[in-house]
């Protein structure tokens, strides 16, 4: 038997008979009923809710680029707090001066921190070279680069070295190139908080001369830096190219 509404179409079925010897169950309804829907979506209604879903995982993922770049630029910050800490150990090792940029050889300040050259010292707490290579002087906003040098090392120059040291606070012993700078000490500014350190680069040391190129403002449009007293803080690019305005 069937029965209708406006809805539903309704097929009934009468109960299973129960063995004989058993006795019957009493129900309410004389009948199982199975209902079967009608009811189904239209195609509108099946496109507005793709539309929804595709505005909600635009959303979702907006959000999630906005919180890995952010994690990003906090983890290079640390970067270059740690190297601040290691050229301030340089620099209590060796009469107050900052470290060099360029080494005699001429390579970059890298050498410096991991003891390749001069006295066997590591200044970032006794890690391997290929680990300070990986984590200390590679800026997580890069792609990880690779290369090997003359000794078979990792090598620690450009365009390997994520940061780059602010010439007119460094200085170099490298003969080449004209960038024998006298040296320079710790104590020689008295507004540390106004010049900065190092720098987020595709090259290893910068000035506000044609090096200024090489700064790459690849947080959002701007770039991380690292001060000589010690703070770290994100600056909208491009830095200004005259060296008496800050940050240099």
């Amino acid at each position: 038997m069937i029965e209708k509404n406006e809805k539903w179409v309704v097929r009934c079925q009468p109960l299973p008979q129960k063995k004989e010897g058993i006795k019957v169950v009493n129900r309410s309804s004389a009948h199982h009923c199975h209902g079967v829907a009608e009811l189904a979506f239209t195609m509108i209604e099946l496109l507005a809710a793709i539309c929804i879903i595709s505005i909600f995982f635009a959303l979702l993922s907006t959000g999630l680029k906005t919180a890995r770049d952010k994690a990003r630029q906090i983890e290079c910050m640390s970067n270059l707090k740690q190297l601040y800490t290691a050229v301030l150990q340089y620099a209590q090792d060796n009469n107050d001066k900052i470290l060099p940029y360029l080494t005699p050889e001429g390579y970059s300040w890298c050498a410096y921190l991991d003891g390749e050259y001069g006295p066997k010292i590591k200044y970032i707490s006794q890690v391997s070279y290929s680990k300070i290579k990986r984590q200390i002087i590679h800026c997580p906003a890069e792609p990880v680069h690779t290369g090997t040098d003359r000794d078979g090392k990792p090598i620690s120059w450009t365009p390997y070295c994520d940061y780059a040291m602010n010439r007119l606070v460094s200085w170099s012993v490298y003969s080449g190139w004209g960038l024998n700078d006298p040296p320079k000490r710790v104590f020689d500014f008295t507004d540390a908080a106004r010049h900065f350190l190092f720098c987020d680069s595709n090259y290893y040391f910068t000035d506000t001369t044609g090096y200024i190129s090489n700064i790459d403002y690849r947080h959002s449009g701007g770039i991380n830096l690292v001060f000589l007293d010690g703070h770290c803080e994100w600056r909208m690019g491009p830095l200004s190219s005259n060296p008496d305005e800050y940050p240099w």
